[in-house]
């Protein structure tokens, strides 16, 4: 498969917002999805890659800044650029990245105009929407996409495979989760 982190136990599978991962994907080149922390991005991300049984690359940007953040794209750039024809998945994951940091931006953008070369995909991941001048060097290829809460019917499957199986247990507790927590995934 590839170099993908595990996925938390349990886990919901998300297959309404995996379904629209895809349509973005049939329309879009590059995807951005983006939300609070805690609302499962890195999962979506990584529910989408399993489901297409995906040759492609991971990367985790947890915590990359400034300096560091430059040297890791760098370092993306060159590995993606070697293995362009074997891949056709690649996550940018908790990416930081923000209006000011035009080199970044441009570090970003090779990567991008160099994927552009073959048939693969990226999903970034990140808490900040798409900076404006990304997305203006992208245009269409590109889609945003809001990590969601989980719905009443996410937290059901969830609490089915952490072994819940009594129905009205099931249907009280779901209720009660999405109540207390808005359908927030972490808490």
């Amino acid at each position: 498969q590839s170099n993908l982190p595990p996925l938390p136990k349990p886990c919901a599978d998300r297959t309404q917002e995996i379904l629209k991962i895809q349509g973005a994907l049939n329309n879009a080149r590059f995807l951005w999805i983006y939300g609070s922390t805690g609302y499962g991005k890195t999962t979506l991300a990584n529910l989408y890659a399993r489901q297409k049984l995906s040759t492609g690359l991971w990367f985790r940007l947890r915590n990359y800044s400034d300096f560091t953040l430059m040297s890791a794209l760098q370092k993306i750039h060159i590995i993606i650029s070697a293995r362009l024809k074997d891949i056709d998945i690649i996550v940018l994951d908790d990416l930081v990245i923000i209006e000011q940091q035009t080199y970044a931006i441009e570090l970003l953008s090779t990567i991008l105009d160099n994927v552009k070369k073959s048939s693969a995909k990226i999903i970034i991941t990140s808490q900040y929407s798409l900076p404006s001048r990304l997305k203006a060097q992208i245009g269409d290829e590109s889609f945003e996409y809001v990590a969601p809460e989980m719905s009443e019917a996410d937290i059901t499957l969830l609490l089915n495979s952490s072994g819940l199986d009594d129905d009205k247990l099931i249907r009280f507790w779901s209720t009660y989760i999405l109540a207390s927590t808005s359908g927030h995934p972490q808490l």
